[in-house]
């Protein structure tokens, strides 16, 4: 038993001194922080999804840095692809003082309809530091309407650069 432990664990140790890096593992670790973006959370974002006929599909990310995104997926009239973009403070105020104003946090999660063929605006929204998320296919409250079309309005007011 005991030559068996003698053969063993040289082994052992062959094959673990193989599978480590030549770099200490501190040094790792600080080269991976250093090369690594820091997150950037999500401040609000719209959807739009595809419906039987010709309905535009995107989605847009705005960022708590002012950081977008507009990915126009179908019949997005002038735009195709990804594009970019910075909102400023006061446009992303805008977007969550009109939320305020609504009730958005208080509303309903889904508004549905077991059509499937329908279009659907996905909203969400970091409020507070709690996100909040709306699924608008059917039925879903006017004031909610306005809100959607409040924030594509500010999102198409904007100047998009293809990335």
């Amino acid at each position: 038993m005991n030559r068996l432990i003698f053969l063993i664990l040289p082994l052992f140790f062959l094959l673990n001194e193989s599978c480590t890096s030549s770099k200490p593992a501190i040094a790792q670790k600080s080269e991976t922080k250093a090369n690594s973006k820091p997150s950037d959370s999500l401040f609000f974002s719209i959807e739009r999804t595809p419906c039987y006929g010709r309905c535009a599909v995107y989605k847009v990310n705005i960022y708590l840095s002012g950081h977008a995104t507009f990915e126009a997926i179908r019949n997005v009239t002038d735009k195709d692809g990804m594009y970019k973009t910075v909102f400023t403070k006061e446009e992303m105020k805008m977007i969550s003082d009109k939320a305020e104003e609504i009730k958005y946090s208080e509303m309903e999660n889904e508004y549905d309809s077991p059509v499937t063929d329908l279009p659907s605006v996905i909203t969400s929204l970091n409020i507070n530091g709690k996100r909040k998320t709306i699924k608008d296919r059917h039925h879903g409250p006017p004031e909610l309407r306005q809100f959607e079309k409040f924030a594509e309005e500010i999102i198409n007011g904007k100047e998009w650069k293809i990335i």
